[in-house]
């Protein structure tokens, strides 16, 4: 089971985010058709680049076709949607939510995209349990990848998205 610690982790952000959906709803623009976050230069764990190269075998011709043709957005973002929704990385599962993580000088730094929360006025506050420690998820995620590619066999750290469709996925399937 190549993916078992990867699922129990996307099963904990999966809870989080839905609790922070539910808790901040009035307040997020994050829907279907936003695409703000899609960078197209982005590269993800290699254990998430594997889990997204299965998800995009299995998907029918025409869009596989449409994720390989150059754009200047993500190579999965296909019209106004995620070809590859269910299997997104952690970056794309958490992108907007708040977050927290260190900068270089090792101070916290409280950040969310920039389209949610322009509703709130300055007296508006986030709860601690409503931020995600992006470092600590970061943390959560190498040793998640560490786990993969030792039982893979697998080299790379991390895979640019725009190289996920050419992955071979034979490597994986075996112990999916």
């Amino acid at each position: 089971m190549l993916f078992r610690y990867y699922r129990q982790l996307i099963e904990q952000v999966d809870k989080w985010t839905a609790e922070m959906t539910a808790r901040y709803r009035t307040h997020l623009a994050c829907k279907k058709g936003c695409d703000l976050c899609c960078q197209r230069k982005l590269t993800v764990t290699a254990v998430e680049a594997y889990n997204m190269a299965i998800a995009y075998r299995h998907l029918p011709p025409a869009p596989q076709q449409r994720v390989r043709e150059p754009k200047s957005s993500c190579a999965f973002l296909l019209g106004d949607a995620c070809a590859i929704y269910e299997s997104r990385p952690v970056i794309c599962r958490t992108f907007g939510m708040p977050s927290l993580h260190r900068n270089e000088n090792g101070e916290g730094v409280l950040t969310w995209c920039d389209l949610n929360f322009t509703d709130v006025g300055e007296n508006f506050e986030i709860q601690a349990d409503g931020i995600i420690d992006i470092d600590t998820l970061n943390t959560k995620l190498a040793g998640v990848n560490g786990l993969f590619q030792k039982e893979s066999g697998l080299e790379a750290e991390r895979i640019a998205m725009d190289d996920i469709p050419n992955l071979d996925t034979s490597l994986t399937q075996r112990n999916n």
